[in-house]
């Protein structure tokens, strides 16, 4: 393509990109709608709320999007004592659709509902929405399901490699490409839920990183691929498919921690191996590794031969030779279960 048209076409995506700000800002995904179904739905009897449940039929679309919404007309359980009386939250209203009409609906990102409480940006009838949504749908606008956070700044993204070897994260903040990187396998999807895919806080009980670096805006992103094991892996597990979740720092990309696990069982929370890496450096600073044992348990110090083992290792400023290496058993304490030192004779 020459160089003239590459420069055209660049510049037309950006000023559509700006337009479609106007309208719908931190979109993850545009669609043409027909709405095919309305009912409510009271779940007060159960504390929850008196909703309209609205059913589309997804005409056109780019990004993500949803084939039914939840718009509250009651809440349900008890208030607070002294609290408002319960309004509506725009943009979407009870009366915002119509059985059998058609609408652009722009979606929000998972973290943005608390600004769209029914997960939507805004509604426009097919005779009032802006040029700009037909025009992003057929350049498939957001193809790489934007996902915008509204605590951090951050909005990350991928795109799925062609070959399907592999696949591209990208992180961006305040409209700047911040980094992209470039995933083996495929971006893990199961029959009955995804992987993992969002932005933590290191700080969050439910992060998993306690043993990560610290990084600038104490962000991370987990991205869960499926990857296929060579023989002479970096894990030290048989060869074969396996799922594994990065933790990248949101700053700069690099990963702080793999967790690697059975396509049966969640990387972060039954892994096979978990390491944890040098964010300046790259290289492996710390490695668990985890194994249910028939045989062992008793002389571990438990009550029972078969029993879960966990063994910790810590590596040199190279990561490449092991400075220290414990092992633990997972049993019950006062304190609740955990992973107890055995001690060696």
């Amino acid at each position: 393509m020459p160089i003239l048209a590459s420069v055209f076409l660049l510049f037309a995506a950006d000023s559509l990109g700006v337009r479609l700000e106007k309208f719908a800002p931190h979109a993850a995904g545009l669609a043409l709608v027909e709405v095919t179904g309305m009912k409510e739905v009271d779940s007060r009897p159960g504390d929850g709320p008196l909703s309209l449940v609205v059913a589309f039929r997804i005409l056109r679309s780019t990004g993500v999007t949803m084939e039914e919404v939840a718009i509250i007309k009651a809440p349900g359980g008890h208030s607070a004592p002294n609290s408002p009386p319960f309004k509506p939250h725009r943009p979407v209203k009870v009366d915002s659709f119509r059985l059998g009409k058609r609408y652009w609906i722009v979606f929000c990102s998972q973290y943005d509902w608390e600004r769209c409480p029914q997960g939507i940006v805004g509604v426009w009838s097919v005779e009032k929405a802006p040029k700009e949504f037909d025009e992003a749908v057929k350049s498939d606008r957001y193809a790489d399901r934007p996902q915008y956070d509204p605590a951090s700044g951050f909005t990350h993204s991928f795109r799925t490699g062609k070959d399907k070897k592999s696949w591209t994260v990208r992180m961006e903040c305040g409209g700047k490409m911040l980094w992209e990187r470039e995933l083996p396998g495929e971006k893990f999807k199961g029959e009955r839920f995804d992987g993992e895919w969002h932005l933590i806080h290191r700080d969050s009980w439910s992060s998993h990183l306690g043993h990560a670096d610290m990084n600038l805006s104490g962000v991370f992103l987990f991205a869960e691929t499926s990857f296929r094991l060579p023989p002479d892996n970096a894990f030290g597990l048989p060869p074969g498919k396996q799922r594994l979740t990065y933790a990248l720092d949101a700053d700069t990309g690099r990963t702080a921690a793999v967790w690697v696990a059975r396509m049966d069982l969640g990387p972060t929370s039954t892994p096979s191996v978990v390491q944890y890496f040098d964010l300046k450096t790259g290289a492996r600073r710390r490695e668990e590794r985890y194994d249910l044992l028939e045989t062992g348990g008793k002389a571990a110090g438990g009550k029972e031969e078969r029993w879960y083992r966990q063994i910790v290792r810590t590596y040199d400023d190279d990561g490449t030779r092991v400075v220290k290496e414990e092992v633990f058993r997972h049993g019950s304490t006062p304190e609740g279960s955990k992973y107890i030192p055995v001690v060696t004779k």
